[in-house]
């Protein structure tokens, strides 16, 4: 779940038990992840990759900061598009 997004980069909540059966294991700093987004309203799912600058977890949760990189022009457009719609 995207906790929250800007357009440099996310916040991503994911269960604990979700990561624990992932076949890629545990994240790490630095690790690159593809994030497929779809907005409300847009016809096409975006496809971002980023990596991942800071981790937080508990016991049912881990939170994962997510710089995006080499995001297009196109989906920063989307996504600021998207906050303003939203604010």
């Amino acid at each position: 779940m995207i906790q929250d997004i800007s357009p440099t980069g996310c916040r991503l909540s994911i269960k604990t038990a979700l990561l624990q059966a992932a076949p890629t294991g545990s994240p790490a700093l630095e690790m690159g992840v593809r994030i497929d987004l779809q907005l409300p309203d847009q016809p096409d799912t975006l496809v971002l990759h980023g990596q991942i600058k800071n981790i937080e977890q508990d016991a049912n949760r881990v939170a994962l900061g997510v710089a995006f990189k080499d995001i297009g022009e196109s989906a920063r457009t989307q996504i600021s598009r998207y906050l303003a719609d939203a604010g």
